[in-house]
């Protein structure tokens, strides 16, 4: 089995803050859905990837993890947050390349071929990064590079040691593939990491950098 109803979806968020600088990123991976006795050992999970991650990140504190499930709620059909941590966790060192820049990790279905081809398919954006990680072309290092594979890694396995919840089947107790549009849930068979840089797309808060301002 490798697509199950989208009700048998979790997304994992974890939220951070560069430090220095008044913005918060996020970015957010999706799983098969856990019972509620099992949310102490996905956070437990969630603190290790952060641990993992830190060796390439920037100076920054973790300061949330979101568990979210999908289904209806009040007002609307979509995300809605079932548990939450404070951690407070200060990571990373060295200089930090511009705060705003992430690497793309793309996660992908390669076997639901009766889903369109893009919604196979979720992203998510990393950083903030340290500045040793860009060389001098303006892209990751290939250093960086392996880094990252080893966090798609990570992820995967601290993910695979939380027990599929009742009634949902062990493929989905990994990274996985979520298809609003379709409905979806889709084990996810590969992981994408490439060399390219692109902007921090997801943010809790926004603040105007050097502002104009216009009289209307």
């Amino acid at each position: 089995m490798a697509q199950i109803d989208l009700e048998g979806a979790m997304r994992l968020t974890w939220e951070i803050t560069p430090t220095g600088f008044p913005e918060s990123m996020q970015f957010s991976i999706h799983t098969g859905l856990r019972d509620d006795a099992d949310w102490t050992d996905l956070f437990t999970a969630m603190s290790n990837i952060a641990v993992n991650m830190q060796t390439i990140q920037a100076p920054c504190t973790y300061t949330r993890y979101v568990l979210s499930a999908w289904g209806p709620g009040p007002g609307f059909t979509g995300w809605h947050q079932l548990a939450a941590q404070t951690p407070s966790y200060t990571a990373g060192g060295g200089d930090m390349m511009p705060h705003q820049l992430a690497v793309v990790v793309g996660i992908r279905n390669n076997t639901e071929l009766g889903v369109a081809l893009g919604r196979r398919r979720n992203r998510f954006y990393f950083g903030p990064l340290r500045a040793a990680g860009m060389d001098t072309s303006g892209r990751t290092t290939t250093s960086l590079q392996t880094s990252l594979q080893s966090v798609v890694t990570t992820m995967q396995s601290e993910l695979e040691a939380v027990p599929a919840g009742a009634g949902w089947t062990p493929d989905f107790d990994g990274l996985c593939v979520a298809s609003p549009t379709e409905d979806v849930l889709m084990e996810a068979t590969v992981a994408v990491v490439g060399r390219a840089y692109d902007t921090q797309r997801s943010r809790r808060q926004k603040v105007p950098e050097t502002p104009t301002f216009v009289a209307l």
